[in-house]
């Protein structure tokens, strides 16, 4: 029994609207992801450009959809209508239903109208975003978890000030060959700062002690405190016996903040130690179920069952999702930065598994 021609446009209208707010809302997502490798990039760190050219060329193609599905609207909206003008010759077929596989709708198939004219651009335009939505989807599953973890934030007030003021410095000290392990404790330890800019904080706290100290020195001077002076000595007395606060305050202050980015890392290297043996349990129960590699680590990621270990795991997603390397060389990369010696021993073990087979 063939559908009435009412009702199959009603339900093409439908199944065109649907399709549509589906398209809205996946061009939201991949806005979203956008705006996360925007605010990544304007913290300095390193974006793979083709990646954030693809998410702009997928954007296009869906708008380039949502306006042909559009098109449509009004001719469909024309043949719904209950008063139609008795046609004085057969009318041309405008528009044309056809189905297809629609990853972003969630559907094995989906139907959608459109002018006949445009079917070929439509499909055109299928094939450049079906082929991407599902990689995209993946590779920035685990971005998502880091936005709501909080993991990249805006930089601090503190760290602002610090570069205004010693940037200039701290940059001409770091090319003079000073510090130059710094980048690399820095990310052992997990703190999210260039190695510029944690010199800088660095100089920056000297700084402010050395004003607190400059004010206890003041307060020394004429003020008795009878642990420290007594009303009998002189300025000059008190001002020989505490002239040095604020020439060994900032001194210490400063070989304090350069010093704890290495205690970090020790401190974190024993906590993951103390929590490898589980994981490396939990990651062979995974790898029996002969599941993908890379999954692996992030499974282990999305739970939190092993907060300090899978920061540590998180690197290694890291060169795969934001800077596009292979799982090999992103173990490779991430054996080097990790705060444990023998995390960085099963890293480079698990690369040598991968490229031995």
């Amino acid at each position: 029994m063939n559908e009435d021609p009412l009702m199959k446009n009603i339900k093409a209208v439908k199944e065109n609207v649907k399709h549509e707010k589906d398209i809205v809302k996946e061009m939201s997502t991949i806005l979203g992801h956008l705006k996360t490798v925007e605010d990544l990039e304007k913290s300095g760190y390193k974006i793979n450009q083709e990646e954030k050219k693809l998410l702009n060329n997928t954007i296009k193609s869906l708008m380039s959809q949502l306006k042909i599905i559009n098109d449509s609207t009004p001719e469909l909206v024309k043949e719904t209508s209950l008063v139609k003008k008795a046609p004085s010759k057969p009318a041309e077929k405008k528009l044309v239903s056809f189905k297809y596989n629609a990853p972003i709708m969630q559907k094995k198939e989906a139907v959608v109208t459109v002018k006949k004219s445009q079917k070929a651009k439509f499909i055109k335009e299928l094939s450049l975003t079906d082929s991407t939505i599902n990689k995209l989807k993946k590779k920035y599953s685990l971005m998502a978890i880091h936005r709501k973890e909080g993991k990249y934030k805006k930089p601090s007030a503190y760290a602002k000030i610090s570069n205004k003021l010693f940037s200039e410095t701290s940059r001409k000290l770091v090319k003079k060959g000073y510090f130059v392990d710094m980048n690399r404790e820095l990310r052992k330890a997990n703190l999210p700062f260039l190695s510029h800019s944690y010199i800088s904080m660095s100089f920056f706290t000297a700084l402010i002690t050395f004003f607190v100290a400059f004010l206890v020195l003041i307060f020394l001077l004429f003020f008795t405190i009878p642990s420290f002076a007594t009303p009998s000595e002189s300025i000059i007395i008190r001002f020989l016996k505490f002239f040095w606060i604020p020439i060994v305050s900032p001194a210490l202050m400063f070989f304090i903040m350069i010093y704890y980015p290495s205690a970090e890392k020790k401190a974190i290297e024993r906590k993951v130690n103390q929590e490898l043996p589980f994981v490396a349990i939990h990651m062979a129960a995974i790898a029996g179920s002969k599941i993908e590699p890379t999954n692996i680590f992030t499974i282990i990621v999305s739970g939190k069952e092993y907060p300090f270990t899978r920061r540590e795991i998180k690197k290694v997603l890291n060169q795969i999702n934001l800077y596009g390397y292979d799982l090999v060389s992103a173990l490779r990369m991430s054996a080097g930065l990790t705060s444990s010696q023998k995390l960085s021993e099963l890293f480079t073990g698990f690369a040598t598994t991968i490229t031995s087979g």
